[in-house]
């Protein structure tokens, strides 16, 4: 039995989750006790940023008891034996509520473990509490009104972002090193740039969506995907390996064996795109692109500049908009439909704003959605071109650093300053959009701190199926970069 004593704690924010296991494994120290440390971290600190906003700290204390009882063969067996872990909200967990911040969902109690979750579990982690959310998963801010507003750690009066914000706060608190997060316009990415953090979006169907749905929604959404976040690219690939293989409904038949990373940073053609009209990105995202650019120039790569992108990157992102919308909005009020399918009738052919989009979407006809699709395919076939001659493209996660909690009206109608230019709130999509539409793997990584202290992040994306090309692209250009440190008070 390990007793008390002044050492430093052993919980998430002293080390990565590979050493810590090793030292569970051991049974250098006890499940307990690094839970514990956590426990205490999150009853200490999160009243400060409000990211654990379910807990199941007696069930947690229960799990780790019966691990400390395992034996060291049972123990070797499990890659992630005995880490504390969060999740975000909108995963079941056994016993726990799942409502995605829908006060009409808010007493919607999981029967069991999504997919993702079991499988993190059956690895020997522990799950503490679940983390905050945007509404129905909805904004790049996560405050709703069953939870309450998720502040960022390094500046409590910006957003963590969203709508996996509650899971990068709960990362840059140092509350855990391993959290699930789920994408499907930036979701993951955002918030990992936002708070200084890694996250992976990875190529659709990899990591199981099952458990991953409001009550009755047995359709997953186009472009959603579940993904790994972590404090380090190190985690960062551990969650993923534990996270991705075939669902159940077709284990039976198929094996996931997917290409290595097979190059280190100096074996790789990089492309660089630092901005784009569409979306400009503000002067400290785009330090952050050349900082990730010197540095694997610095190791041996062949980095170039990306010019333009090799297809009509507004129509892109206007389709990755329709078929988005579309989506949402069928799962949303069937009034709320109708009226901005009506409303549609009145818009400007030539209207291209994210408010015209919408309406559009909202009374998409299939014969629409069918040209959307041909339209993706053509893009995809455009970066599976462009990718035959680069292995990496690196560009931003979004088009500023943090911006302060903004939650008046409709997102249709909020701006966001961009280096004192005022843009539309829903044009940071593009970003997520890059690498969403065509379904393709990207991996954000911190880069600095800007003059504010805000962390800068960046997307590394890679071809189809080149996941772990991305994480460890990210890890190592990341290694070669200054550490951020940690958030003021949550050192």
């Amino acid at each position: 039995m390990i007793e008390a004593s002044p050492e430093p704690s052993l919980g998430p924010v002293n080390g990565e989750a590979s050493r810590l296991v090793g030292r569970l494994q051991s049974g250098e120290v006890t499940c307990e006790r690094v839970l514990g440390d956590a426990i205490a971290r999150i009853e200490a600190l999160d009243a400060c940023v409000n990211a654990v906003v379910v807990r199941r700290f007696e069930a947690a204390r229960d799990r780790a008891r019966e691990l400390d009882r395992s034996n060291g063969l049972a123990r070797r067996a499990m890659p992630l034996f005995g880490l504390p872990i969060t999740v975000k909200e909108s995963f079941d967990v056994d016993g726990l509520p799942t409502c995605w911040g829908i006060p009409a969902f808010a007493g919607s109690i999981a029967q069991k473990d999504a997919e993702a979750v079991r499988r993190l579990v059956s690895a020997g982690a522990i799950v503490v509490g679940k983390t905050n959310v945007a509404p129905a998963l909805a904004d790049w801010q996560s405050a709703n009104p069953v939870y309450g507003r998720t502040d960022n750690p390094w500046d409590t009066t910006r957003t963590p972002g969203g709508s996996s914000g509650g899971s990068a706060a709960a990362l840059a608190a140092g509350f855990t090193l391993i959290e699930l997060g789920s994408d499907i316009a930036g979701s993951i990415r955002g918030p990992a740039h936002f708070c200084g953090v890694f996250g992976h979006k990875p190529t659709p169907g990899l990591i199981p969506l099952a458990g991953h749905a409001l009550p009755g929604d047995l359709v997953v959404p186009e472009f959603a995907v579940a993904g790994p976040m972590a404090r380090s690219g190190a985690d960062l690939r551990l969650a993923f390996r534990v996270l991705a293989g075939p669902d159940t409904s077709t284990a039976t038949g198929w094996r996931l064996q997917l290409p290595d990373a097979d190059h280190m940073v100096a074996r790789l053609r990089i492309a660089v795109l630092a901005t784009h009209p569409r979306a400009p990105a503000s002067a400290a995202v785009r330090a952050g692109v050349e900082a990730a650019a010197g540095v694997a120039h610095s190791l041996g790569a062949e980095v170039t500049r990306l010019e333009r992108l090799p297809f009509d990157a507004e129509d892109a992102f206007e389709t990755f908009l329709l078929m988005l919308r579309a989506e949402t909005l069928a799962r949303g009020p069937a009034e709320v439909q109708a009226r901005l399918a009506d409303e549609a009738s009145s818009l400007r052919p030539d209207d291209r704003s994210y408010r015209a989009v919408v309406r559009r979407a909202a009374g998409l006809h299939h014969v629409d959605w069918v040209a959307a699709l041909q339209r993706r395919e053509a893009v995809r076939n455009a970066w599976s071109t462009l990718f035959g001659r680069l292995d990496l493209v690196l560009c931003p996660a979004a088009m500023t650093t943090a911006y302060p909690h903004d939650l008046s009206g409709d997102r249709e109608f909020r701006t966001l300053d961009v280096d004192g230019v005022s843009r539309n709130y829903n044009d940071q999509l593009f970003w997520a959009a890059l690498a969403g539409f065509p379904g393709l793997p990207a991996t954000v990584f911190p880069t600095h701190r800007d003059a504010a202290g805000l962390p800068v992040g960046v997307q590394a994306v890679a071809p189809v199926l080149h996941d772990l090309r991305a994480i460890a692209a990210a890890t190592e250009i990341a290694a070669a970069l200054p550490s951020l440190g940690t958030p003021a008070g949550f050192s």
